[in-house]
């Protein structure tokens, strides 16, 4: 009686799953959900490219310095440097 009704059971949810046409399955869906998908992976992976030369357009160029410091400025800034951060560890 047991398998008897484990069998009835069986049956009714297979046939009732059976019985449903393909279109209410989501076999169509799921068919043009993977096209898609492939679509938009292949729009993700389009996308960089495209992206590339806007990017390099954005970013300024980096122009040359104009000056150099001369070695008596850069010793100044040195020196200010060390005092500066001989008032930080007395802080």
């Amino acid at each position: 009686m047991k398998y008897f009704l484990l069998f009835l059971l069986t049956l009714l949810a297979g046939g009732s799953a059976w019985a449903q046409s393909p279109d209410s399955r989501g076999g169509a869906v799921s068919q043009t959900g993977s096209e898609q998908r492939r679509a938009e992976l292949r729009l993700a992976l389009k996308a960089p490219t495209r992206r590339e030369p806007q990017e390099r357009e954005r970013v300024p160029e980096e122009k040359p310095a104009d000056r150099h410091l001369s070695a008596q400025e850069r010793e100044s800034l040195r020196q200010q440097l060390r005092l500066q951060r001989r008032d930080a560890r007395t802080d």
